[in-house]
């Protein structure tokens, strides 16, 4: 029908629209990547990994060990965004999070997949120089090492968008964040019709990822909700 749409979600058809669902291509890079197992392209440390790992645990160590990763380390995986704008927003929030954690965990690294445009990489790279932590940058085009990092990591912390069904898929916990400019939150306030903003909070109406956003999307109440849920000792 040429009226009908392709959708990706499935919910335009609860609201009498014409619709086609074809499937979400996350699933695919899921079921190929994670639930299956990793093709294992760390050929040099394969040999290290234990015969009696899980796909999964075999996908973290060898990205841990492919990247100097202590086996004792809190990998901490951040997700800043794809856009210039919001990677310039949220990474600074990200960091001072981290300098809050670092206060009870002194074993942190953190891995962050970059997006694949120049000049986000530039500013992550230039960021990264100032911060005292361990961290490893990995293209985010690569679904391999971006589910490397994923079951590597005790935890995410991550910008709202694609990404946070990618963790889900991932089994990674991980705690939502997004913070706008004044007026925009205000529109947003006024105009919203749904109580999420996270894909699998939207699907399920329920909030089982936790969402801190615009005001209350600071550096330590990113800390706090990080270090109750997933990060205590």
């Amino acid at each position: 029908c040429p009226l009908c749409c392709t959708i990706i979600l499935g919910l335009e058809r609860l609201h009498g629209l014409p619709a086609t669902y074809v499937g979400h291509p996350l699933l695919d890079d899921a079921a190929g990547l994670n639930v299956a197992g990793t093709s294992l392209q760390h050929k040099n440390v394969d040999s290290e990994l234990s015969p009696d790992m899980s796909m999964r645990q075999r996908s973290g160590e060898a990205f841990s060990l492919e990247h100097g990763l202590s086996s004792d380390a809190t990998i901490l995986t951040m997700l800043p965004g794809s856009r210039m704008q919001e990677v310039a927003r949220m990474l600074p929030i990200f960091f001072r999070t981290v300098q809050h954690l670092s206060h009870t965990l002194n074993d942190l690294s953190l891995v962050i997949p970059v997006a694949p445009h120049r000049d986000v990489r530039t500013y992550v790279e230039n960021v990264v120089r100032s911060v005292p932590f361990p961290v490893v940058l990995i293209p985010g085009g690569s679904l391999e090492k971006r589910y490397g990092a994923f079951n590597a990591s005790k935890a995410a912390l991550c910008t709202s968008g694609t990404a946070v069904m990618e963790l889900m898929l991932a089994k990674l916990p991980c705690v939502v964040a997004y913070q706008a400019h004044f007026l925009t939150e205000c529109f947003i306030h006024l105009r919203k019709k749904i109580n999420f903003i996270s894909l699998p909070n939207i699907l399920l109406d329920s909030p089982i990822v936790p969402e801190i956003l615009f005001r209350a999307c600071t550096d330590k109440n990113l800390a706090a909700k990080l270090r109750r849920g997933y990060l205590q000792r």
